[in-house]
């Protein structure tokens, strides 16, 4: 993925030392004037010289596009974008079909059955999840996965199928431990509280608050891979 650089424009500076500065080339002057629609003299020195012809013209302190293109591992993460972030959360959080679209089952069937569907997206194509949404749909499928249940996985999965067996209803206290206990076993999830929980009959019901890790965090798994891109973990 690439994104294109910006330059805050600073005092002293012209089109030209700019270029020089940005693209290692002071004839690309010229590009970057004619990327940003700029007209002479491009760079005034106030706002009150920009209102003659304000959208183009810059002063110090705007922001200008550079045309080439930069990785985003090589941002600022003062200066990213919101679209910038979603982009790391995008790559960092993890992309998946999604299957888990239909509450309404979950809703009147529990964890018993064990079962996901794939879901459309309505282009005749296979939705996907991606991001904090990609997280959400993990932890519906490591909730209702018995512990033990994937091959060669022994330790994914929770227990809750266990404490609802017929006859044998558990306290809430324990339900509420293993369902946090499940959520943090997700590497991408720094926290987790218990916004509430009831429990009548074999019927339980909770709410929780998930805390994903940082984006400074994301970053470090972003810029952490390698060409190939798998993820380097340290």
């Amino acid at each position: 993925m690439a994104r294109y650089k910006r330059h805050i424009v600073r005092y002293g500076e012209t089109m030209q030392s700019i270029a020089a500065l940005e693209m290692d080339d002071v004839t690309q002057w010229i590009t970057i004037v004619k990327y940003n629609q700029l007209e002479y003299p491009y760079i005034v020195e106030s706002d009150s010289d920009k209102i003659a012809n304000i959208e183009h013209l810059v002063t110090i302190g705007d922001s200008i596009i550079i045309p080439e293109e930069a990785s985003l591992t090589q941002a600022d993460l003062d200066e990213m974008t919101i679209q910038d972030k979603d982009e790391i959360s995008k790559l960092a959080l993890g992309q998946d079909l999604s299957m888990v679209d239909f509450p309404n089952f979950f809703d009147s069937k529990g964890t018993q059955d064990s079962i996901l569907q794939l879901d459309g997206d309505n282009k005749g194509d296979i939705k996907t999840v991606y991001g904090a949404e990609n997280v959400r749909q993990s932890i519906i499928a490591h909730l209702l996965t018995p512990k033990g249940a994937l091959i060669l996985h022994p330790e994914y999965g929770s227990n809750l199928h266990e404490l609802f067996v017929k006859g044998n209803v558990s306290n809430t206290q324990i339900i509420d431990d293993e369902i946090s206990r499940t959520i943090l076993t997700d590497g991408r999830i720094s926290g987790v509280k218990k916004i509430s929980s009831t429990l009548s009959a074999l019927k339980y019901e909770s709410n929780w608050e998930v805390e994903l890790e940082s984006i400074e965090t994301q970053m470090d798994f972003v810029i952490s891979r390698d060409e190939t891109g798998n993820f380097a973990i340290m």
